[in-house]
């Protein structure tokens, strides 16, 4: 006996052998099998058939069927055949499989073919891996209520088909599709007119970020003092750093006074570090001040503007910012259109520039 089901883009033939199964009848999504509705599941990972109870699923040639309640859901997942793991979807997978349905019909579409062009058109897809939800989605519902409509605070809607925003399932940005570009770059702490513009996002309070600047620091003066690099730094203290925004209004306040200032805060809060710890914000804020005569400045100028909501908002910029071209934690450095997380090397910052400059 031979049946057929047609559901989008995917055609599924299932055989089976008479006498093999028993109460086998057609629905409307898939087949009843033995009194539960079965579903076909496309491209399965051996992990997560190892989940699935043992008499639960049926498998025929490179389909797996499954009994799920509702109606299989197709996920279109836009990738770039030559991001290779930084581009790795088993987590945004996982995710749909364990909050929306385990029928999921897997399409994965490169973006240099017809549709993926379209998808990255039509959503203005900032990179890749973007994961797209298609037919099936608009009628699923678990526990009486529609999952899309559980979904939207995340998704955006174009012609029937929604993404799905990848921060909001954990998922990192693998590879841009366009041109990284930063606003408001004259105003932040830089140096260097080199060709290759190296853009920081530190945590003055992350040990990592201390990492990346005691790897890093005498390849990165070398570069700027031969014009090589532009180097520019941007704030993303992260939320529990609880002196991390004082670090922050310190170093950018002090450079208010005098750019040259901001280098030595900077190196100031690195060298030490772990002297902010426990003082919380106030407290590292009069720490900070307590300095500020050492370091030339005006030190009521310098309260004044440490506390000011221009400066918070000037923090909160970048934050925001870093988070659109997939910041999440600290450090995070961009190498010319290269996004590079972790408290990498001088060996790794190095081939990164001459990557660019090869370009």
């Amino acid at each position: 006996m031979k049946k057929t089901i047609m559901f989008g883009l995917a055609t599924t033939v299932l055989f089976l052998m008479t006498g093999c199964q028993s109460n086998l009848e057609e629905a409307e999504n898939g087949y009843i099998i033995d009194g539960k509705l079965h579903v076909a599941v496309e491209n399965i990972e051996e992990g997560q058939k190892v989940k699935l109870q043992e008499g639960e699923m049926v498998v025929y040639g490179q389909n797996t069927w499954i009994p799920e309640p509702g109606n299989p859901v197709e996920l279109m997942i836009l990738t770039d055949k030559t991001c290779g793991e930084a581009c790795d979807t088993t987590q945004g997978t996982q995710f749909f499989r364990e909050r929306l349905t385990r029928a999921l019909i897997i399409n994965t579409v490169d973006v240099s073919s017809d549709l993926g062009k379209e998808l990255a058109s039509d959503f203005d897809v900032l990179g890749v891996p973007a994961f797209i939800l298609g037919q099936g989605i608009e009628s699923l519902e678990r526990f009486g209520a529609n999952v899309l409509d559980q979904l939207k605070p995340i998704v955006t809607e174009q012609g029937g088909r929604y993404l799905v925003d990848g921060k909001s399932i954990g998922v990192k940005v693998g590879k841009f599709l366009k041109d990284i570009e930063f606003a408001d770059l004259g105003s932040e702490p830089k140096k260097g007119k080199g060709k290759v513009r190296v853009v920081e996002f530190t945590d003055y309070q992350c040990p990592y970020c201390k990492r990346l600047n005691d790897n890093t620091k005498d390849l990165i003066s070398q570069y700027i003092d031969d014009g090589t690099i532009e180097y520019v730094i941007k704030d993303f203290p992260l939320s529990f750093h609880t002196e991390a925004n004082a670090m922050h209004a310190a170093a950018n306040c002090a450079m208010k006074q005098d750019k040259d200032k901001y280098w030595a805060v900077k190196d100031f809060i690195f060298e030490n570090q772990q002297a902010f710890g426990g003082r919380g914000d106030e407290g590292a804020r009069t720490f900070l001040l307590g300095k500020a005569e050492e370091w030339g400045l005006d030190k009521t100028a310098m309260e004044t503007c440490m506390t000011s909501q221009e400066t918070k908002d000037e923090i909160a910029a970048d934050i925001a910012e870093g988070a659109q071209w997939g910041v999440s934690g600290t450090p995070a450095l961009y190498v010319g259109n290269e996004f590079v997380p972790g408290a990498i090397g001088a060996d790794k910052l190095k081939e990164l520039v001459e990557s660019q400059l090869a370009k």
